[in-house]
């Protein structure tokens, strides 16, 4: 019985570390909409609140741990789980189990732990546990019509079990008279009976248990008026003791604690809260005097309506370690109340009603004194030696659980706790922190102040803390006006909660300065719509900014690289954000310098990959591990989404409108994938080709609740999820046929299609008619291509008459696109534009540098200057046949014009130098020009220049009419 309470240990681990990343999977991906269907991990298959009527038919059999809890089972028939034969632990509590047949449980023969807590059992097989050689643990509570579980003639259930811990709490019994196969269970160490309808224990109902020893028993609970003398003395010794709520008066008590004193007792529970007068009401100095010889270290008395504590009333516990006295009526405490106990180190005074913390009566504890709560207790206000001096105290607690009334600290009112470590003031009405509050606390660490109305505060509110390292203002009314500097003391401050305040925008970087130790920062529920760069915090490890207003509509510009200099992050959120607005500046580099990064969450936050306008963004995050992108509206997915994320484990992409996913989407062998949630989506199709490279390595795949179309394409995956046991909630109706139409509502499971294929057969037609259509193609063209030759030209010069008939302005926007290299700008500018463009006739020149849309891919703004443009000039050099852009430019504009006029030439080549032969000869595409074309050379005489210009002008023909406006109607979808 451990009886510190759970806030306190709380805040002895109140300093969190950051755990692993197969942790940071386990909370996010498994403990999410997964755990609604069996989620099978490693060898543990979590089935908890399914809604299952039946023991799931498919699980591996290598399992050896089995949660089956709050689900609907009624019976377990023989052999249930015969097919896991590897079960060590089994929890079927909280189901409706009422019929339990002799051999349900047969084939356990490794099984170690058994729970039937809350269910509805009424009787048990006599042989039911037999099958169960290595049960150790037996938990059978909360059967409430089981009354008649230890009767005689049931003695045969428990034959050759060897339990060590069995709990038969809550099960309405009215004798603890034990059989006598009870007597054979020497290792049983854990005895549970609270909760029954026990009026007395006698020496013979245990004298099955004579010499041995209990570590716990409980007994709490019970209307039990009488316990014989001598009980106690049948057991060696009793560890840990639960007396609670017994119809006993103060003298049963004190006759209980004088059998306890050679059982070497060492816990010891005991209220009354239900009955009144409490036995415990006032305690005096003989109250515990027949403890004296035992070694009793922790007493609690919560809820014993004590209301008056006499000078040493606890003088004979003098190996008490921890008094827990909460929830009583306890208004003061005498200065002695403590005197005598010597070794005391954890004092639980919370939910009492003092006005003010009783310092005086903890001066005789304060040399031991480690840890006290004062939790809901209604101090409005701490003064200055208020607590005494405490000099050994690591723990304070003072949270308002209930009903906090602190309202007010003043300057230096922990002065003599100099060792304090945790400091917890949460949930309480503070509404601000004065200057020195905190002095002399230089070794305090934990400081929680959440939840409470702080709204303001000073930049020396935490001067003084040089060694704190986690801080909680979580939950206050704070603003974006801070001080300055107000963190700068917090040299060694590892954690920092705003979450839950009221900043409209960050506080900046600047206020950041000096935490050169920073490792966790929590920003949740604020209103923030602006991200800072965390120049000052790169040390930090997890960054919470989940439900805020980043990047909503109202932010005028968005930082393209916050995250740069976070270079040892590893867990970042963004979940509950909208990135569908962040069209506000370039974010193409948005998760630059996140290369540590294992933890990504953006779930609710729309489709980053449109809201980013990057099909990499993801790119940026190499050591990728956990992505959730679950609910945000993505209804395609890039291929290569996450071609170099070679370590990521666990993607969930639930509640989307996928339709399906695309190839490659993962790396070809992503051998650390292990969960895959696609649960809620729009998914018809699962063809083998997509699917089948990944999905055999997975752990755990949801893929309910989607729209399956059943054919033959689907076998395959039946036929797995069938025999994997990894495809969750398999068998629980959420996998069925949408279509066709014939089929819907089937299960998958059950869906057998006959598929008796013909692909041979087909093949050998397929390629038999290609050959043969080959051959003939071949001979047509070798016999009559002069004829084919003919009528290409008829219809070519038909579709080039109806060309020149429209008015060319109406189509194009320039005369002639100029493909250079960008080594020859030089005679470009000097030469051709101001030989063409400001000559006489004037042309319009596409030129790249000069023209191109910015923000435009470099493909797209060549693909739209050459169908603006009625010819193509080509200015040929070495440089130009060496550049992979200038060939790019060329095959555009000869692929452009090769559909809409076969036999028409609007690609003139001006070749400004020579190029050799050979190098034209590799260059197809140019070769293909220059022998089908004629060229222009660029004369070396200046006096051939006029001739020059004037055959390029010729080939370029007039120009488009000044005063004519190009159609935006036509060209518009390719210059919008």
């Amino acid at each position: 019985m451990q009886l510190q309470t759970g806030q306190a240990r709380q805040q002895k681990q109140a300093t969190p570390r950051l755990q692993g990343v197969a942790c940071w999977l386990v909370v996010i991906l498994l403990m999410t909409e997964a755990l609604s269907g069996c989620v099978v991990h490693h060898l543990s298959a979590d089935c908890r609140s399914s809604g299952l009527q039946e023991v799931p038919a498919h699980l591996p059999p290598d399992v050896t741990h089995l949660d089956l809890s709050g689900n609907h089972l009624s019976s377990l028939p023989n052999l249930t789980f015969s097919h896991l034969p590897h079960l060590l632990w089994l929890d079927l509590s909280s189901n409706t189990i009422d019929d339990l047949e002799p051999d349900a449980f047969a084939n356990l023969t490794l099984l170690q732990v058994l729970s039937l807590h809350d269910n509805r059992l009424r009787s048990l097989p006599t042989s039911v546990f037999r099958p169960l050689p290595a049960l150790r643990s037996l938990q059978l509570s909360g059967n409430w019509e089981l009354w008649n579980v230890l009767a005689p003639r049931n003695q045969d259930i428990w034959k050759d079990l060897n339990l060590e811990l069995f709990d038969l709490s809550g099960n309405s019994l009215e004798s603890a008279a034990f059989p006598d196969t009870f007597s054979a269970m020497k290792s049983l160490k854990k005895l549970y009976l609270s909760g029954n309808q026990i009026q007395s224990f006698s020496k013979a109902d245990f004298a099955k248990f004579e010499g041995q020893d209990f570590q716990t028993l409980d007994l709490s609970l019970n209307p039990t008026s009488r316990v014989e003398p001598g009980f106690f003395k049948v057991f060696k010794s009793v560890d840990d003791l639960d007396l609670s709520q017994l119809d006993l008066s103060l003298s049963d008590l004190q006759g209980i604690f004088a059998d306890l004193a050679g059982a070497n007792l060492t816990r010891l529970k005991v209220n009354d809260f239900e009955f009144s007068p409490s036995v415990f009401s006032a305690l005096r100095p003989d109250t515990f005097e027949n403890l004296a010889g035992t070694s009793l270290r922790h007493l609690g008395m919560s809820s014993s309506a004590v209301q008056d504590i006499s000078d040493h009333s606890f003088r004979d516990l003098a190996e008490l370690v921890t008094l827990d006295l909460s929830l009583n009526a306890l208004s003061r405490l005498p200065q002695q109340a403590f005197s005598g106990l010597p070794k005391l180190q954890v004092l639980v005074l919370s939910s009492n009603p003092f006005s003010q913390v009783p310092g005086e009566a903890l001066a005789a504890v304060s040399l031991t004194l480690e840890t006290l709560e004062l939790n809901d207790v209604p101090v409005d206000e701490i003064h200055p030696g208020d607590f005494g001096n405490l000099p050994r105290l690591t723990h304070l607690s003072m949270s308002g659980l209930l009903n906090g009334r602190l309202q007010e600290l003043s300057p230096r009112c922990f002065q003599g706790l100099p060792g304090l470590t945790v400091l917890n003031l949460q949930q309480n009405r503070l509404a601000g922190l004065p200057d020195g509050v905190f002095s002399g606390l230089h070794n305090l660490q934990v400081l929680l102040l959440s939840q409470n109305r702080i709204a303001q505060l000073q930049e020396t509110s935490f001067s003084g803390l040089p060694n704190l390292r986690v801080l909680d203002l979580s939950g206050n009314n704070l603003l974006a006006s801070l001080p300055e500097r107000i963190f700068h003391p917090l040299k060694s401050l590892e954690e920092l909660r705003l979450n839950e305040n009221s900043f409209s925008n960050f506080f900046g970087a600047v206020k950041l300065n000096g935490l050169n130790k920073l490792r966790r920062m929590n920003l949740t529920s604020n209103n923030l719509g602006l991200l800072p760069i965390f120049d000052p915090v790169s040390t930090l490890e997890v960054l919470d900014l989940s439900d805020n207003q980043v990047f909503n509509e109202k932010v005028t510009y968005v930082s393209e690289r916050p995250f740069r200099n976070l270079s040892n992050l590893v867990y970042l959120s963004l979940s509950d954000n909208r990135l569908d607005v962040i069209q506000k500046t370039d974010t193409s580099s948005f998760f630059e310098g996140l290369g540590s990064l294992k933890v990504l969450k953006m779930s609710q936050t729309g489709d980053p990959w449109k809201s980013f306008r990057n099909a990499t963004i993801f790119y940026a995050l190499p050591a990728l591990r956990v992505l959730d992108l679950s609910s945000s509206g993505i209804a395609a997915l890039p291929r290569k989404a996450f071609w170099v994320h070679s370590h990521l484990e666990g993607v969930d992409l639930s509640n989307n409108e996928i339709l399906s996913l695309p190839g490659q989407l993962f790396p070809p062998t992503p051998t650390s994938l292990q969960v895959l949630s696609l649960r809620s989506n729009r998914i018809s199709v699962l063809p083998e080709t997509r699917y089948d490279y990944f999905v055999r390595g997975l752990e755990i795949l949801d893929l309910r609740d989607n729209f399956f179309q059943c054919d033959c394409d689907v076998r395959w995956f039946i036929a797995w999820a069938n025999s994997s046991g990894v495809v969750q909630g398999w068998e629980g109706g959420t996998y069925t046929c949408s279509s066709p139409s014939s089929l819907r509502n089937k299960p998958l499971s059950s869906y057998n299609p006959d598929c008796m294929t013909y692909t041979s057969l087909y093949a050998c037609i397929v390629t038999t008619s290609l050959i043969s259509l080959y051959i003939l193609t071949c001979f047509a063209v070798h016999k009559y291509g002069w004829w084919f030759g003919y009528v290409f030209y008829v219809a070519g010069r038909t579709f080039r008459r109806r060309e020149v008939a429209r008015n060319p302005a109406r189509r194009f926007r320039y005369d002639a696109f100029v493909a250079y290299s960008s080594r020859d700008e030089r005679w470009v500018t000097e030469e051709l534009v101001r030989n063409l463009e400001n000559g006489d006739p004037s042309y319009r020149l596409c030129i790249g540098a000069r023209d191109f849309v910015g923000g435009v891919a470099i493909t797209e703004n060549i693909a739209r200057s050459v169908e603006a443009s009625r010819k193509t000039i080509c200015v040929v050099t070495r440089n130009f046949v060496q550049s992979s852009w200038c060939n790019y430019e060329l095959q555009a504009s000869e692929g452009r014009y090769r559909v809409f006029d076969p036999w028409r030439s609007n690609l003139v080549l001006v070749f400004l130098e020579r190029v050799p032969d050979r190098v034209v000869a590799r260059h197809k595409q140019l070769r293909t020009v220059v022998e089908r074309d004629t060229y222009l050379v660029w004369p070396r005489d200046k006096r051939r220049g006029p001739l020059f210009w004037a055959r390029l002008m010729d080939a370029l023909g007039e120009p488009l009419g000044q005063n004519d406006q190009p159609d935006l109607d036509l060209i518009e979808e390719d210059f919008v």
